[in-house]
């Protein structure tokens, strides 16, 4: 049984030889550690394709959890720590934590006072690019799937948790247009990715996890209800049309 059959008779509650398994990441040291590399060896580049795929192998994995390919994040100098500062395509600075990841923590979120709120712009989607799906999609037997962020989770990126939980009490309004830009970019994110799948498709195999992109009536933060007809909305319906286009079948 192929790892593709695995996961699809899974997915059809049809019983496969053994529960498929996967994972979202593994940390670059580990993969090192597996595969019998030494410490660093993939610092600064990340895993390269191929050790992905061997690691993935030996874990006897079925399924490969791919993101887009974004624009390389900009050096801006080191923390007090010594440890090198990176400024990420959405304009957060983060900490390169040594291991070949970036920190989870964001030092410096990309909307820093409530006034950024309303005038922050998400950048354009050009720069982005489904080389990594393909990769997985036409060279493996991994049922792939593409993960896309959610709306509520980008903007806490954007405004740190703090800021976050407190606007979307005293900055509601404000918070609610950022939220539905968010929409609008992940479901431009989305396309992207559905875009890289069709061209790279191997019998079909892609789930979005979206989160609250795919909510069915936007994005609708504490106390400001989303109007079904606003942007947000109706980019989440076309994100579920095209999902439901391109759903996986068992080949």
């Amino acid at each position: 049984m192929t790892r593709r059959q695995r996961v699809y008779d899974a997915i059809g509650h049809r019983e496969a030889d053994r529960v498929p398994k996967g994972e979202i990441d593994i940390a670059p040291q580990l993969v090192a550690t597996l595969l019998g590399k030494p410490k660093g060896a993939y610092l600064p580049e990340g895993v390269p394709f191929e050790d992905a795929v061997q690691v993935r192998k030996l874990l006897r994995m079925d399924l490969a959890c791919v993101v887009l390919n974004t624009p390389a994040s900009v050096n801006v100098g080191v923390d007090d720590r010594g440890r090198e500062l990176v400024r990420d395509y959405l304009g957060n600075v983060r900490v390169c934590d040594g291991t070949g990841m970036l920190a989870a923590c964001i030092r410096d979120p990309a909307i820093t006072d409530s006034k950024g709120i309303s005038s922050y712009e998400f950048p354009c989607v050009d720069g982005v690019s489904g080389a990594s799906i393909r990769a997985w999609s036409e060279k493996t037997d991994f049922f792939v799937f593409a993960l896309i962020s959610g709306v509520f989770e980008t903007a806490r990126y954007l405004c740190g948790l703090e800021n976050f939980c407190i606007w979307s009490r005293t900055c509601t309004g404000s918070l609610q247009d950022l939220l539905q830009k968010a929409a609008v970019f992940q479901s431009e994110l989305a396309r992207e990715a559905i875009a890289a799948w069709r061209i790279g498709q191997n019998n079909g195999h892609l789930i979005f996890v979206g989160s609250q992109a795919a909510l069915p009536g936007g994005a609708q933060p504490q106390n400001a209800r989303a109007n079904s007809r606003s942007g947000a909305g109706r980019e989440s319906a076309r994100l579920r049309r095209g999902c439901r286009h391109s759903s996986p079948r068992s080949p």
